[in-house]
């Protein structure tokens, strides 16, 4: 009874390991181990008992028990007792983390890194909702890679799948904190901007233009055309959003005045 940490509090496994204070090899075997007032506390503990929870030789979470005022209130009994916990929640963990797991594939591409069309579609109409949620805008980026048929076919696909995975590195160093880079399929690749108007879509896109630009693979370097979209200015639903950025992201592939990014329409 009484408060616990702030769940945003992080530690690493080699914190946790110090702070547990024995042989690392009874940590790792799941060993729990009771500390007292006199030994190493966070502050307003009276004693604490700790229990690693291990699946084949591995940590996987850890069990923490505080008295806050009685310095013996954990004893051999309690050992046993805690130690009845630690299957179950070996057990539970090792799930849980193999369906993270499973689910992060699913939504990963595979050459990239990057989300996947799959994730595009499910994370569109999320963040389309919340924008209409707590009304703010939202911009998407449609990206056509130009220059990368002559590299898939002068140099072979290994070089073309380099630089797929150079054009994913560009997009991720360029991207801001809450931005979300996609391959969309293909040299197609797409970029969700949360709270970001229309009006910054040209910077946004200039600075993504100027980093692909500077990807060469034996002598042919890559550039790309560029279509946005702004939700809720220019389009209501998702479905809508992504026509719009893909429209003209043709436009621009056709260089029609008015439609480039690089020449948002007013309005």
């Amino acid at each position: 009874m009484g408060p616990v940490w702030a769940c945003d509090q992080r530690w690493s496994e080699t914190e946790f390991l110090k702070w547990y204070g024995h042989d690392r090899g009874l940590a790792l075997r799941g060993q729990p181990r009771i500390l007292h007032q006199s030994q190493f506390l966070p502050k307003g503990s009276a004693a604490n008992l700790c229990l690693p929870v291990s699946h084949q030789g591995k940590v996987l979470a850890y069990l923490n028990l505080d008295s806050l005022h009685d310095s013996e209130a954990f004893a051999e009994d309690s050992l046993n007792a805690v130690q009845l916990f630690s299957t179950p929640i070996a057990t539970l963990t090792h799930e849980l983390q193999s369906r993270e797991a499973m689910e992060k594939a699913a939504l990963t591409d595979s050459l990239t890194g990057l989300y996947n069309r799959r994730a595009f579609d499910r994370r569109l109409r999320e963040e389309c909702e919340r924008a209409a949620r707590y009304q703010y805008p939202l911009t998407l980026l449609v990206v056509d890679l130009k220059n990368f048929k002559p590299i898939n076919d002068r140099l072979g696909h290994v070089m073309g799948d380099q630089a797929l995975v150079a054009v994913a590195r560009a997009l991720s160093q360029t991207q801001r904190a809450g931005d979300m880079v996609f391959r969309w399929g293909g040299d197609e690749f797409a970029v969700l901007l949360p709270q970001t108007p229309k009006e910054v879509a040209g910077v946004v896109g200039a600075r993504i233009l100027e980093a692909i630009s500077k990807i060469c693979m034996g002598g042919v370097c890559l550039s790309a055309n560029i279509g946005y979209a702004s939700f809720p200015t220019e389009a209501q639903t998702a479905e809508a959003l992504l026509q719009l950025a893909d429209q003209r992201m043709y436009a621009d592939k056709s260089e029609i005045p008015g439609e480039s990014i690089n020449d948002p329409p007013e309005g």
